[in-house]
């Protein structure tokens, strides 16, 4: 495995039997538990702003390393290799990003602080991801590695709007 391969499938992740993206997505959401964590000891002033921050440079980076390795991915994989789980990185790190940045500045007002709407959102991406509806399928004919990227990135999307809107109408009730 080289090294473009290894960053692409989340060194191996990717070449799991099965679930490749939602273990990847998963582990990216352990991940942040570890990170948030470390960041609250650490007694880092707002560690949601921090954590906001860090998640969109990880989602920048993953988009970088899915654009990067997607023509050798698909030429060595086929067409939207399931190996490829660094798009499911980007997604993710998206949706922790925005989660986090919106529970620091409008938790209160939406009631949105904490892991169980974080957790929440990531459900909502997988589900988005695996099913793709709202036109998010059209975006995977979007030529080679981009249109790899932009689904997940529209999943992304469309799970924190589910998220905040679920939010908006369990204030109502």
């Amino acid at each position: 495995m080289n090294r473009k391969e290894s960053l692409a499938t989340m060194m191996g992740i990717g070449h799991l039997p099965y679930a490749q993206g939602t273990v990847a997505s998963f582990t990216i959401l352990l991940e942040s538990y570890i990170v948030y964590a470390l960041l609250s000891w650490i007694s880092l002033p707002t560690p949601g702003l921090w954590m906001g921050i860090l998640y969109g440079l990880s989602c920048c980076v993953w988009s970088w390393i899915t654009l990067w390795a997607a023509e050798e991915m698909i030429q060595t994989h086929g067409p939207d290799p399931s190996a490829l789980v660094s798009d499911e990185a980007a997604g993710m790190s998206f949706v922790i990003s925005v989660m986090f940045l919106l529970g620091e500045f409008y938790g209160d007002a939406l009631q949105m602080k904490g892991w169980i709407t974080i957790t929440l959102a990531v459900c909502f991406f997988r589900v988005y991801d695996i099913t793709k509806p709202l036109g998010i399928r059209r975006l995977e004919r979007v030529s080679a590695g981009n249109g790899i990227l932009l689904d997940d990135l529209a999943a992304a999307f469309a799970a924190v709007a589910t998220t905040v809107g679920l939010m908006i109408v369990l204030m109502m009730i």
